[in-house]
């Protein structure tokens, strides 16, 4: 005997798997560079569509895991399929974001009063705090030349 499913919502499961279909088929047909607007995806679905649409953000987030494809949302636009070359910047983007945080759970860190810890809380904090550091440190904008003198791969720094 099976029980009744119950809708939580007004919209069926059907409808959202076909409109996380059809966000997937429009992302996959994009070429680098192209843009996918709201207002396409809206025409496809026929309801409206922003950047806080989950089954969008679903659709998004797996073009990069199973297709291996990144898209960049351009805000009040839609998302733009990155171009290869666009991707050293996305990463220099991660890196000053990983660095603008650590920076900032370092002082969140620093925060804590250390008589009002136990021995295993102030181990574990500082291990955290360490953690944190050497985190920041390997994420900071590296000054001067950072080449490895005497590389033994001729393709590298050529």
């Amino acid at each position: 005997m099976s029980l009744p499913v119950k809708e939580t919502s007004s919209v069926k499961s059907g409808e959202i798997n076909y409109t996380k279909e059809i966000f997937l088929l429009a992302l996959i047909e994009a070429k680098p560079e192209e843009i996918v607007t709201y207002e396409q995806l809206r025409h496809l679905t026929n309801s409206p569509v922003s950047s806080s649409n989950w089954m969008l953000k679903w659709a998004v987030r797996q073009m990069l895991l199973k297709h291996n494809i990144h898209f960049e949302n351009i805000r009040n636009v839609g998302y733009q399929r990155s171009a290869s070359c666009d991707l050293v910047k996305a990463g220099k983007k991660s890196i000053e974001h990983i660095r603008r945080t650590t920076k900032k759970a370092g002082c969140i860190m620093d925060t804590a009063n250390r008589s009002e810890l136990n021995r295993d809380q102030a181990l574990e904090h500082d291990a955290q705090r360490g953690v944190i550091a050497a985190i920041h440190a390997a994420s900071r904008k590296q000054t001067g030349d950072s080449r490895v003198i005497g590389n033994s791969d001729p393709k590298v720094f050529q």
